[in-house]
């Protein structure tokens, strides 16, 4: 929806560029100047709206909640709940675990499109980074597409989901860590940051992420409204009543 024209890729079936504001409703007009088509972005492409009512909606929530150990992030999601139940939202439960196979593809063979765009500049990382990206050469062809199919499996899954609720509404990260953590295991730790969101790229969904309270400690928790393509608009305007 929006090109990646001058954007340093990263992974560039999956790339988007994000608006950062103070409000949803900034946000949405920062979308409105940005969006449109790019004639030098290939996955540039627009669609037609996915609405829904945010005063009556129906809303998503995983049957098991991952929070790592962290009893101040899952006290700050229950109230998050009871708050969007309080705007007009209805709880549903469902099944998360195709979500969470999904984010692992990228991980997975989808490193390897990483790596074709950064081949070049492999020295130029850090440690951690460049080690990553080593791991596409393990990948073949044919893991790649057998991936792929199954991305179009739980995509499917993701639809029938979308049959059930409006939005599907989750914590954007389960936990958080300091960087020196991050640092000594990398990839498990960013899985953990990305349970709730990885694969939102990967099954072509739109996401909205709101600041959600503070821990007793002070840090930052946060939640995720999360729709189909092209609802932007519409997860803008329930993220906008959310927040009050």
């Amino acid at each position: 929806r929006v090109g990646t024209s001058g954007v340093v890729p990263a992974c560039r079936t999956l790339d988007c560029v994000s608006v950062f504001a103070l409000s949803c409703s900034e946000a949405q007009q920062v979308l409105d100047a940005i969006a449109g088509p790019d004639a030098e972005d290939p996955y540039s492409r627009s669609g037609n709206p996915v609405q829904f009512s945010p005063q009556q909606f129906k809303f998503a929530v995983p049957s098991h909640l991952e929070f790592h150990g962290d009893s101040g992030y899952a006290k700050l999601f229950a109230q998050a709940i009871l708050k969007l139940r309080q705007i007009g939202g209805t709880p549903v439960e469902i099944d998360f675990a195709p979500f969470v196979e999904a984010g692992a593809l990228l991980y997975g063979p989808w490193v390897a499109e990483r790596a074709a765009h950064l081949e070049a500049q492999m020295d130029k990382m850090l440690p951690v980074t460049k080690e990553i990206l080593e791991t596409a050469k393990k990948y073949s062809a044919l893991d790649f597409f057998k991936a792929r199919n199954r991305l179009d499996e739980l995509k499917q899954k993701g639809r029938e989901t979308f049959k059930q609720a409006d939005v599907i509404f989750v914590p954007t990260a389960p936990t958080i860590y300091q960087l020196a953590q991050v640092e000594k295991k990398p990839v498990e730790l960013n899985n953990h940051l990305g349970h709730y969101t990885s694969f939102a790229n990967l099954m072509d969904l739109a996401a909205v992420s709101l600041p959600a309270g503070m821990r007793q400690d002070g840090v930052p928790f946060g939640v995720s409204l999360i729709a189909p393509a092209f609802s932007d608009k519409a997860l803008l305007a329930l993220g906008q009543r959310f927040l009050g």
